[in-house]
């Protein structure tokens, strides 16, 4: 026995254009008396999942423009590298998700170095991370958003460097979610902050990274990337840093005549060289 479906309502057809010439029935499908059309269920259901699996995704809209930090040494270049902007009284640090898309950014208060969150953090990846390719010689993560960009700067504008999101505190979290990108790098140089929570998350990042990771650890005077730019009056993290292990030894000092990555890899080799005062710590403590 057929049974007949009982018309509910017009609606427009998205085939045709009319306005109110497309029925709904009760059982789900609908005909439009223009166009002649007939979709059951199952069909508008399947084209809206194809239309939501290729609708563009929503990229976050981050207020001010992009110049540079005088304060902190860091050049518009810098920051139109990294996407950060200003209005004034903020500061404005974009997070991307695994797709590139920004959906969160840091906002950072310039008088009193307070933070807030715009978007949600629940996808994004390291700061800066959707800006370079996975693999390669070298990648340096920093503490801070103002490190990483100090930090670009001081290994030449070339190489890439991120930040975690929320700290020390979360920074082990931050770099088991990033794991597979980290560890697609030769050489992990982590370069935390030297007060006790940075270098304690240091040795924690160190140790889930392996052999690839190598500590800085700041000489007395010097308390992060930012403060090594600001200082030094060379193009490097030179007499401020020493290369170590994930263990805490000494792999790496030096006569100030290099960078970062330059300590990086005069630590590679068995022994103890000098550069400047950066001192590099591989896993193992030494």
């Amino acid at each position: 026995m057929m049974t007949t479906s009982r018309s509910l309502r017009h609606i427009p057809c998205e085939h045709c254009g009319s306005s109110d010439g497309n029925s709904l029935y009760d059982d789900g499908h609908t005909h439009c008396f223009s166009c002649g059309r007939t979709e059951h269920e199952a069909d508008i259901e399947e084209r809206s999942v194809m239309r939501d699996a290729v609708a563009p995704a929503k990229t976050l809209e981050i207020k001010g423009t992009v110049k540079s930090i005088p304060d902190r040494g860091i050049t518009q270049q810098t920051c139109e590298k990294f996407g950060v902007t200003q209005d004034g009284a903020r500061h404005y640090y974009p997070y991307a998700d695994g797709q590139g898309n920004i959906v969160a950014a840091k906002r950072r208060r310039v008088e009193d170095k307070t933070f807030s969150i715009q978007g949600s953090f629940n996808s994004a990846v390291l700061f800066g991370q959707q800006l370079f390719h996975s693999g390669g010689k070298y990648v340096t993560v920093y503490e801070g958003e103002l490190d990483a960009l100090a930090g670009y700067q001081l290994t030449g504008s070339q190489w890439p460097s991120v930040s975690i999101r929320n700290g020390a505190q979360a920074a082990l979290k931050d770099c088991k979610a990033q794991y597979e990108w980290l560890n697609s790098f030769e050489n992990i140089v982590i370069c935390f902050d030297a007060d006790e929570p940075g270098q304690k998350a240091a040795k924690e990042v160190a140790e889930l990274l392996g052999q690839k990771a190598k500590i800085v650890k700041h000489k007395s005077g010097y308390k992060d990337a930012s403060g090594n730019l600001v200082l030094s009056s060379q193009a490097g993290l030179i007499g401020s840093v020493e290369i170590l292990d994930s263990g805490g030894t000494n792999k790496a000092t030096g006569d100030g005549s290099g960078n970062l990555h330059t300590a990086v890899s005069a630590a590679l080799p068995a022994g103890t060289n000098n550069i400047g005062g950066v001192e590099l710590i591989d896993s193992g403590g030494t």
